[in-house]
């Protein structure tokens, strides 16, 4: 049997002036962070079962120097609004003679700023993690393992290792349905992440992770974290009916929030199921109310379009 590797895993601190860090607001709910770090959870359940893995999420507790002698390892995921935290992590790591693994949005998009990394996963992790972990076993210790884009099959994305976390530190869960996004709007990085066309998770893996979620006490909000969930408006009205029945069964322990392009108005049927299904929210990117402005950020699904109206009707 291979050595046991004593992974660490680090979410870093979000910025104070992200729109991710609405610290009063969790207070207000008694919890001390939003979400927790739904990619580092799911990296974990990719990891061979006889590493050692703990998760440290700094938007929740501090970085201790136990928590450093301890590690084999330090796991980073990062994005935008963490990229200050992650470098000082990376930092901190680098002095001690820890090495770290370093991945995630920000890291994919800027690897040149993560070049003090020992180790960088670039891009979806499922089709490289098996080659990192080989090498990582075998005593390589630098490297860059880049993933081929828009090509991971999410329907093999286990179940993330909610067992991790605290629930009750967060004011929200996670989970992911699809990766991608149809529209082409100029200043967003998803399709250059994750494509322009929506992979989707098969019913029964959500509604396993949702299951899990359950299971660990967890009542309340859960986010759906997809970009654009009706990118593949026909995969998830086929798992909207499932989602019903499953909260009917289980009492509506849950209720949804998640983002969705403007176009989600046209359809009265979705906006039901969606409704059925107990989402409360929905965050809708409405950029600007001039059509010049629309064009030039090549929004065009907004284009045309009484915004207020449409707003007011998925409100209603």
């Amino acid at each position: 049997m291979a050595d046991t590797v004593r992974v660490l895993m680090i979410n870093p601190r979000f910025q104070d002036s992200s729109f991710w860090n609405y610290v009063a607001a969790c207070e207000l709910a008694g919890a001390k962070a939003p979400s927790p770090p739904l990619g580092l959870l799911t990296v974990a359940a990719m990891l061979p079962a006889h590493w050692e893995l703990r998760l440290v999420d700094r938007n929740v507790r501090e970085l201790t120097d136990r928590d450093l002698v301890w590690a084999d390892v330090v796991f980073v995921g990062a994005m935008l609004p963490q990229q200050f935290d992650a470098l000082h992590i990376i930092k901190t790591c680098a002095s001690r003679g820890i090495p770290t693994v370093v991945g995630g949005p920000d890291p994919t998009s800027a690897r040149e700023l993560y070049a003090s990394a020992n180790m960088l996963v670039l891009g979806e992790v499922e089709g490289i993690i098996d080659d990192f972990v080989a090498a990582f076993e075998a005593g390589q210790r630098t490297g860059i393992f880049e993933a081929e884009k828009f090509t991971a099959d999410i329907t093999k994305t286990p179940k993330p290792r909610y067992d991790l976390i605290n629930p009750r530190d967060y004011l929200d869960i996670n989970v992911q349905f699809s990766r991608g996004c149809p529209f082409l709007c100029e200043f967003c990085d998803i399709i250059e992440l994750y494509g322009r066309v929506p992979r989707t998770k098969n019913t029964q893996q959500v509604l396993d992770e949702l299951q899990a979620i359950y299971e660990m006490g967890h009542r309340g909000v859960v986010q759906f974290v997809d970009d654009n969930l009706i990118g593949n408006k026909k995969a998830v009205k086929a798992f909207l009916p499932h989602l019903i029945a499953w909260q009917k069964e289980h009492g509506y322990p849950f209720v949804f929030a998640t983002e969705a392009s403007l176009n989600l108005a046209d359809d009265d049927k979705f906006l039901g199921m969606l409704r059925d299904a107990c989402f409360v929210g929905v965050f809708i990117g409405i950029e600007s109310p001039d059509p010049d402005v629309l064009i030039a950020a090549r929004k065009k699904q907004n284009i045309g379009r009484d915004i207020p109206a449409e707003i007011h009707k998925i409100q209603s």
